[in-house]
């Protein structure tokens, strides 16, 4: 039987929906829970909070963060975190703010779970060549659409600046020196973009280094900066992109081929805040 191995809350990666990025348990009273999403981690000198695509702000109790710390989360290395959460008891307004999208709230939550996600740039190259030796391409993933049987999860949006995407692939063992061998990049090649073009095109590669085997399989969310790649697509094509066209090699069966054809994804380049408003 095959072993199944997930890393970083693979339970939390599943039942992320479709478009959001943030949820609210509609039937929260009898809950452990109030909501979920994934969210951007930001800093003042009052300490750490967290941001969603509308520019909510949420700000965890001083305890909650320092039990997720003491359960080694290090909220200084991450970008965004994917999180559940209460409201804080002294948050006896929270739905009725949560539910108004013209206006930008904060409030003060409790977190139950939480696991980091780190940021990369998109490699750009500007041949084909310059992307084959600089981001190779040497096994399949499983997927970039998990579903648990009830909702599946795709790349989204986070802002303009940052795309989402929930990557499954096969690694050999369960231990963080096999699993570092594996390399996700999000590529771009310039040479394949022309004046007026308005689909940019982004190629997820996977090189296995020197792990042969698949005994387990991992995923989460990782997230990757769009702003050098629009700024570059921005002055080739003379416009900025209307969609992001992700393309990436898998094989959710397991054939353990590198399938010839590409699986793409279509993301809409256009800002989430404004879109929930409407």
């Amino acid at each position: 039987m095959r072993k199944i191995k997930s890393l970083m809350l693979v339970a939390l990666t599943l039942i992320m929906g479709l478009s959001m990025t943030s949820c609210l348990n509609s039937n929260s009273s009898g809950s452990t829970w109030d909501g979920y999403g994934i969210f951007r981690v930001e800093s003042s000198i009052m300490g750490y909070y967290f941001t969603d695509p509308l520019g909510n702000s949420y700000m965890p109790t001083a305890a909650s963060l320092a039990s997720m710390e003491s359960s080694g989360f290090d909220i200084s290395k991450a970008d965004y975190a994917n999180f559940y959460f209460k409201w804080a008891e002294d948050e006896t307004e929270a739905e009725d703010k949560y539910d108004d999208t013209t206006t930008t709230h904060s409030f003060d939550i409790e977190i139950l779970s939480i696991a980091g996600i780190t940021e990369d740039e998109i490699f750009i190259a500007q041949t084909d060549e310059e992307m084959e030796a600089n981001a190779p391409d040497t096994a399949p993933i499983m997927t970039l659409s998990p579903s648990d049987g009830y909702s599946k999860s795709i790349p989204v949006l986070f802002d303009l600046d940052a795309v989402l995407l929930p990557i499954y692939f096969n690694i050999g063992d369960d231990s963080q020196e096999v699993f570092k061998k594996h390399k996700l990049v999000l590529a771009c090649n310039m040479s394949e973009v022309e004046s007026g073009s308005t689909e940019l095109t982004l190629y997820l590669r996977h090189d296995k280094g020197t792990d042969d085997e698949k005994q387990y399989y991992t995923g989460n969310w990782y997230a990757f900066n769009l702003r050098s790649v629009i700024a570059e697509f921005t002055v080739k094509a003379g416009n900025i992109p209307t969609k992001l066209i992700i393309k990436a090699h898998e094989d959710l069966y397991q054939t353990g081929k590198m399938p010839e054809d590409y699986t793409t994804y279509e993301v809409e380049y256009k800002d989430p805040a404004q879109t929930s408003q409407n």
